[in-house]
């Protein structure tokens, strides 16, 4: 039940804050129905608050209450003819201009608009904005932009910000080290602070030694970590190779650390069942997640994915769960 009340929150938290936190009855609103229901729809800017206009002064249209006006410059049409400003009236206690919004403070000129403009046949040519009319800050717009195609989310694109190129040498070396050493028994690296500090990212070692912490006596919980836990199998295959390898630097000002190498590993049992062998000719695919971190390539995770006799996995997050 809990991962589908996230889900729901996390849902809701994808559409306009304006118009659906504060309005209950616009869950129905659909990016489809208010492009139907508009006269006019475009992005503007807020020039000034105007004088309303009569029609709208005296009819009070769409179920207005109190009307306050305001002139905007249209910065592109998306539905209807347009001049390039044009007069908007709404209700200032629902207006979706003041900030924050219902607030009834006056509009804000800094922000830019997705206008869904209406007409009463008793007000004739002049705009108003009814209550749940989809008119929102573009801030908060993008599941309605994304329907005239603007502001689209995970478009495909040819991206030059990432660098693929084969894993540095000295990545496979520390490895290849690291590796060596998890396939002894002792040292332990749960006990070995140098080799946890040499081999195991800063996330890595804190989430081993917290998990670690909530394991209890090691001689009681054959789930106490041990190095067994980084090679990813109970029952030691038979060979390991390294079948492939590379390099991801995709680091900038705002994520310095953005680089990682992925080695990926193939297990082998062999063909023939005896005490030390429990999966005869089974494989098992690996993946290795190092990053740099102070100068030195360390790992950070390891990843097991889902066939006969595995399932899928991060031992990061396996650690983690006790935090």
């Amino acid at each position: 039940m809990k991962s589908i009340i996230s889900l729901g929150a996390l849902l809701l938290s994808a559409f306009p804050v304006s118009l659906y936190a504060k309005e209950p009855g616009c869950f129905s609103l659909t990016p489809k129905t208010a492009f139907e229901n508009a006269a006019a729809i475009f992005l503007g800017k807020i020039v000034d608050e105007v004088e309303t206009p009569a029609p709208i002064r005296t009819e009070k249209p769409g179920g207005l209450t109190s009307v306050v006006s305001y002139r905007l410059t249209v910065q592109r049409g998306l539905k209807g003819r347009l001049q390039k400003s044009v007069v908007v009236s709404t209700d200032p206690k629902q207006s979706p201009f003041s900030f924050p919004w219902g607030s009834g403070n006056p509009a804000d000129k800094h922000r830019t608009y997705l206008v869904y403009a209406h007409r009463d046949p008793r007000s004739g040519m002049t705009f108003f904005i009814p209550k749940c009319s989809g008119t929102q800050d573009v801030y908060v717009a993008g599941y309605y932009l994304a329907y005239f195609g603007i502001g689209e989310r995970l478009k495909l694109v040819r991206t030059a910000s990432l660098v693929k190129r084969p894993a540095p040498a000295e990545s496979i070396r520390s490895f290849t080290a690291f590796f060596n050493y998890v396939k002894k028994v002792d040292p332990d690296i749960v006990d070995d602070k140098a080799a946890q500090t040499r081999w195991l990212s800063k996330a890595m070692r804190n989430a081993l030694l917290n998990y670690a912490k909530h394991s209890g006596d090691p001689k009681e919980n054959p789930d106490y970590p041990r190095n067994s836990f980084f090679l990813g199998v109970w029952n030691r295959p038979t060979t390991y190779s390294i079948v492939d390898s590379r390099f991801y630097d995709y680091h900038n000002v705002e994520n310095p650390g953005a680089k990682r190498v992925m080695i990926d590993i193939l297990y082998e049992w062999g063909s023939e069942e005896t005490l030390d062998n429990q999966y005869p000719g089974v494989r098992n695919l690996r993946t290795y997640c190092l990053i740099l971190e102070d100068g030195v390539w360390k790992l950070d995770d390891v990843y097991g994915f889902n066939d006969e006799f595995t399932s899928a996995e991060s031992l990061l997050q396996l650690f983690r769960k006790h935090r």
